[in-house]
């Protein structure tokens, strides 16, 4: 396992390597770890409600683990109704995103995958990438990218391939084209493989897109695909309740406790959102969750109220991730949020994988100077309690440095 918290720390890190445009060649001397003190302000609106609670409601939330931990998905659909009642969080489908099936061309790229598959097309837009850990295709590696122009009468269109030798050669799976008008944000995507011990293997893409040739909506698109046996897809846009077309959702995350919960696992998906009001913006994060993700026809429930209460601020651009961690016997979600308000600031929250939708907790933010923070994203390796967050500091006009954070106690103490 810390094997596979060392891919994802590598793929994270790369990440932010190729985001940057320039880098000092300068050779600095590593200062030495130190405790990181977390503070908490009165950036966020304290008084909006973004937290439901109360006895029966815990009690629910109590009977919905026990169940996901039996297996029982049955009675685990059964109470979200009830929350769902009780909360005002709503769970249906996903709408309906129009997508068609794209003709291959080459079954395979004997290239590295840059120059092969991604090369022979135009404009790619965001790519992402995970690894299967079971069964006998264990190692297999899949990406996905969306490529396209930025208007006109070609189409977008969403690529799934794997490799089987390491990143040397690769295969494609299927490639989807969107609807016209419809276009993908520039590195808006991510995605999560879900496997069973039947061998069902699923994989989840959130991708950031607009309509209108970027002049319309900011939505959050899903693909789901069936990639054991015969291949199924389905495309859905999420649609949080209140949704109104001046809210902008964008920048998706998608995790899932899957290392934990090989036969029921739950899907994460946070987002960042902006809402329109006089004098600038209320932005911070909206949240979904599915409590039965091996289908192509899934039920997605939404969090009527946003994640950890909305920020008052002028239009800026922020961040935010998030990652599924097990820390004395809990289940967790972790999020971090950079950027928001401050471009300093990195903020940080927790909750219950049973409360997703119902509460949170904000932690606070990271008391760590007032150089410009971009970018923070969070690993956890899987059901373990050590997270990493790792972002883009700004050292100097010319200069941007890769820093990180770690916790080795479930999120409680930070260095």
């Amino acid at each position: 396992m810390f094997q596979n918290f060392s891919k994802c720390l590598i793929v994270i890190v790369s990440i932010l390597l190729l985001s940057l445009n320039a880098f000092s060649q300068q050779q600095k001397v590593m200062p030495p770890p130190s405790p990181v003190e977390i503070k908490k302000d009165a950036f966020r609106d304290v008084e909006q409600n973004f937290s439901i609670s109360g006895n029966q409601i815990q009690s629910l939330e109590s009977q919905m683990l026990e169940y996901k931990r039996s297996g029982d998905i049955d009675n685990v659909l059964r109470i979200q109704k009830q929350l769902d009642n009780l909360t005002g969080s709503v769970t249906k489908p996903g709408e309906k995103f129009e997508q068609t099936v794209v003709e291959k061309k080459n079954n395979s790229e004997l290239d590295n995958i840059n120059i092969g598959l991604v090369s022979a097309v135009t404009g790619v837009k965001g790519i992402s990438t995970c690894t299967e850990q079971i069964g006998s295709t264990a190692t297999r590696i899949w990406s996905t990218f969306v490529y396209g122009p930025n208007t006109g009468a070609v189409n977008d269109n969403l690529r799934l391939c794997y490799s089987d030798d390491g990143g040397r050669s690769w295969t494609e799976k299927i490639t989807l084209a969107f609807s016209t008008g419809n276009r993908m944000w520039q590195d808006q995507i991510d995605m999560e493989l879900i496997e069973n011990t039947n061998g069902d293997k699923y994989v989840w893409i959130a991708f950031g897109y607009a309509t209108n040739n970027y002049s319309g909506q900011y939505k959050i698109g899903v693909d789901v695909i069936k990639v054991s046996g015969v291949i199924s897809y389905t495309g859905f846009t999420l649609a949080w309740p209140g949704a109104v077309n001046s809210n902008y959702y964008w920048k998706p995350r998608i995790v899932s406790d899957n290392e934990a919960y090989k036969p029921n696992p739950w899907i994460y998906i946070a987002c960042c959102v902006d809402s329109g009001v006089a004098g600038g913006w209320r932005s911070g994060e909206k949240v979904a969750i599915c409590y039965s993700p091996y289908t192509t026809s899934p039920l997605i429930t939404y969090k009527p109220t946003s994640f950890i209460g909305l920020a008052f601020q002028y239009p800026s651009d922020f961040y935010c991730d998030i990652a599924y961690y097990r820390n004395a016997g809990l289940d967790s979600i972790f999020l971090v949020e950079s950027s928001l308000g401050d471009s300093s600031r990195v903020a940080i929250a927790k909750t219950s994988i049973g409360s997703y939708v119902t509460s949170s907790t904000f932690l606070g933010s990271f008391n760590i100077g007032t150089n410009r923070r971009y970018q923070s994203y969070v690993a956890s390796g899987g059901a373990y309690n050590k997270l990493m967050i790792v972002q883009l500091r700004k050292f100097s006009e010319t200069d941007w440095d890769v820093e990180y954070l770690y916790s080795t106690n479930g999120a409680y103490n930070w260095t």
